[in-house]
């Protein structure tokens, strides 16, 4: 659960949360329900952590997340309507989000 924020100031807590939820689980549930900021940062880690999961057959899913996440991806370009560019044929992450 992100409690703060998704925002430059905690990526670093976020993504060593995620790592540790990789390393023993095969699907990892980030719970933005009480998220109250995001930042381009924070898009730029779930992007990251997205990549990281399917390079290593595992599943990255976002819960309670809320419209200011999904506003931002858009306005910032990281919603594309194509294949994610990790070299695979994976739906981009943020088309879940548009």
């Amino acid at each position: 659960m992100v409690e703060e924020g998704l925002t430059v100031a905690a990526v670093r807590e976020v993504s060593e949360a995620l790592l540790r939820g990789f390393e023993t689980s095969e699907q990892v549930v980030l719970d933005l329900g009480t998220a109250n900021d995001v930042d381009i940062a924070g898009l730029q880690l779930l992007c990251a952590a997205h990549r990281f999961a399917v390079a290593h057959g595992k599943e990255l899913l976002l819960d309670g997340i809320g419209e200011r996440p999904r506003e931002l991806a858009r306005a910032a370009g990281f919603v594309r309507g194509e294949l994610c560019r990790i070299g695979r044929d994976v739906p981009c992450f943020w088309i879940k989000m548009a």
